[in-house]
């Protein structure tokens, strides 16, 4: 679907956010307005959630985890 419409915009020489919600709707009517939240950078990477994703809470849990790491071995080599 996402292919499809990557195609249209390539055939009517347009951009993802300038692809109105008429030709959304005739492209696929799965593709509703609300499709727009995941059709950007932030949107794409929010809308991958699960363990390891890249949704912003995701990363900064990773981020954490990490940190931990870092401290525990930090604290071990100084020790």
């Amino acid at each position: 679907m996402v292919g499809h419409l990557v195609v249209w915009c390539q055939v009517h020489d347009c951009d993802l956010p300038d692809v109105s919600d008429e030709d959304l709707a005739r492209i696929s009517a799965q593709l509703t307005p609300d499709v727009r939240e995941v059709l950007s950078v932030p949107g794409a990477l929010a809308a991958r959630k699960a363990y390891g994703g890249t949704a912003p809470e995701r990363v900064a849990e990773q981020l954490a985890a990490l940190q931990a790491v870092v401290d525990e071995d930090a604290a071990w080599a100084a020790g």
